[in-house]
């Protein structure tokens, strides 16, 4: 069987209807996901690895759009922050988000806030969608579900199938293709995509923000802004090259030095991505933001009891002009 032939048979086999079609979204989908399996790099005449058209729209231009925008309203960013910070350390999730939409908009930049409406963006700026985590810099950063494409059922067969395999010899997940069953193969490379999808966005239009929280002494101190334009095709490849590794609960990818990159557990998260992923990519354009962490006169027991009382009147009032009926 010649390579056109492997191609449109293993092609045929992941399509829904077994004859896929060109014209078909889906059916496309998979046949992008099997070129890149195959290494396939289309080139322009002169030798220039082509670009989709979408990868070309989002352009560098943009991305320092979003980190402008970002670093124009920081000083105000830095002292609400702080606030919650010393309120609770773990207050920082949507408020975060909802805060810097607030500012934004206040600096006379267009931003919307999603929040829990079901939106694959946690972010409108200036009209381009984001995607928006806020973790500890020394954890994973958790990517979110997707139950349709990869559930924990798939996670636990890839896990059991690698632990088959002599992983020794791996250097990449091409090389799992003639080492692992065909079903396992391809519930890996579903797994590879979606986390891909997550961060470029399925139609690879969305921008990636991680908030880095770095904390000293049990107050959060730091907090570390990494705005990146991830090209859909071009993860998918790079996560290709990494070496599948497992635990004996959990499996993931590293890059050629040994490094963690990708860390999908069987039973908890199910995609995730180590910091080292993202900062590899913004490490001369992340934004640092420091919290202030020092109250002259005040230990952090009073200044987090001064700040829950202003915040409970604040809260009365709130409610009497909002909900009273008096």
């Amino acid at each position: 069987m010649n390579v056109v032939d492997k191609l449109y048979t293993e092609w045929a086999w992941r399509s829904k209807t077994g004859v896929p079609s060109i014209n078909n979204p889906d059916d496309r989908t998979i046949l992008d996901s099997l070129l890149l399996e195959y290494g396939v790099v289309f080139e322009d005449e002169e030798g220039n690895e082509i670009e989709g058209d979408t990868a070309t729209e989002l352009t560098k231009k943009e991305v320092n759009m979003l980190i402008n925008a970002i670093k124009s309203i920081k000083d105000d960013y830095v002292k609400y922050l702080t606030v919650f910070s010393y309120f609770d350390n773990n207050s920082l999730g949507t408020i975060s988000e909802v805060l810097l939409t607030k500012l934004l908009n206040k600096a006379g930049i267009s931003a919307t806030h999603t929040g829990a409406s079901g939106a694959l963006a946690d972010l409108y700026i200036n009209g381009k969608p984001v995607s928006l985590k806020t973790t500890s810099g020394e954890k994973a950063i958790g990517l979110g579900n997707d139950e349709v494409k990869s559930t924990p059922i798939t996670s636990k067969q890839v896990l059991q199938a690698l632990k088959k395999v002599d992983l020794n010899t791996i250097k990449s997940v091409y090389d799992l293709e003639d080492k692992l069953d065909k079903q396992d193969y391809k519930f890996l490379i579903d797994r590879i995509n979606v986390i891909a999808e997550k961060l470029a966005g399925p139609q690879n239009e969305e921008f990636f923000v991680w908030v880095e929280k770095s904390y000293s002494k049990g107050i959060l101190n730091k907090m570390i802004i990494h705005v990146h334009k991830y090209d859909l095709s071009k993860v998918k490849k790079e996560m290709m090259s990494y070496i599948p590794y497992h635990t004996d609960k959990a499996w993931g990818l590293k890059d050629q030095s040994g490094k963690v990159m990708v860390q999908a557990d069987a039973s908890g998260k199910l995609h995730s991505i180590q910091p080292a992923f993202v900062r590899k990519s913004t490490n001369e354009t992340a934004i640092p933001i420091e919290l202030i962490t020092d109250v002259d006169g005040l230990d952090k027991a009073s200044v987090s009891s001064n700040i829950t009382d202003s915040l409970l009147g604040t809260l009365d009032k709130i409610y009497n002009s909002v909900f009273s009926k008096e």
